[in-house]
């Protein structure tokens, strides 16, 4: 879903390449979660990635990117 271009706009790899950056949670669960999951529950999503030890980063500027996982 990364690599997708169609998803660019909704999920991305950060600049650094270091994470991706969910820039729109609600786009999010209702194209790419649904089409490549079987849910739409973004905090199940989250859980999921925590078990294969992802973390959530919080951006001191939450402006420039959405959700970083």
């Amino acid at each position: 879903m990364l690599e997708e271009k169609t998803f660019h706009g909704i999920i991305f790899w950060s600049p650094a390449g270091d994470c991706f950056v969910v820039r729109d949670v609600n786009e999010f669960t209702k194209l790419i979660l649904l089409c490549m999951f079987k849910h739409s529950n973004f905090a199940s999503f989250v859980c999921q990635l925590n078990k294969y030890d992802f973390h959530k980063i919080k951006n001191g500027d939450d402006n420039q990117f959405g959700e970083q996982v």
